[in-house]
């Protein structure tokens, strides 16, 4: 997959997955309006994994892998911007998100064993 692809399905995937709680892939594949990432849904089920060799804990490990990167962007955006910031109280509101988000990737690394 190329990178912008790659980023633009797993926000797909995080978007239906938080407003179904369960990926169907034909009824994802439905809300997917570009051809072209559809081909790329297409061609990861049609692949040599069988049916056998997915399984929703595996899924749900990638969606929490996904969520874990997302989080990570996250903290060094908001670092990065933290050098911008004169103000202390934005600062101290940024280390604050900062430490939820970091809750936040743990409780998801002990989800996936990580």
């Amino acid at each position: 997959l190329i990178s912008d692809e790659a980023n633009v399905l797993a926000q797909k995937i995080l978007d239906y997955y938080h407003a179904n709680d369960q990926l169907t892939i034909s009824d994802f594949v439905g809300t997917l309006a570009d051809d072209k990432l559809k081909n790329v849904v297409y061609e990861i089920v049609s692949s040599e994994v069988t049916g056998d060799d997915i399984n929703e804990e595996a899924f749900a490990d990638a969606i929490n892998k996904i969520k874990i990167k997302k989080i990570d962007e996250e903290i060094a955006r908001n670092k990065a911007m933290m050098k911008n910031f004169r103000d202390e109280g934005t600062k101290a509101r940024v280390v604050a998100r900062n430490g939820e988000l970091k809750k936040e990737k743990d409780a998801l690394m002990k989800k996936t064993g990580g």
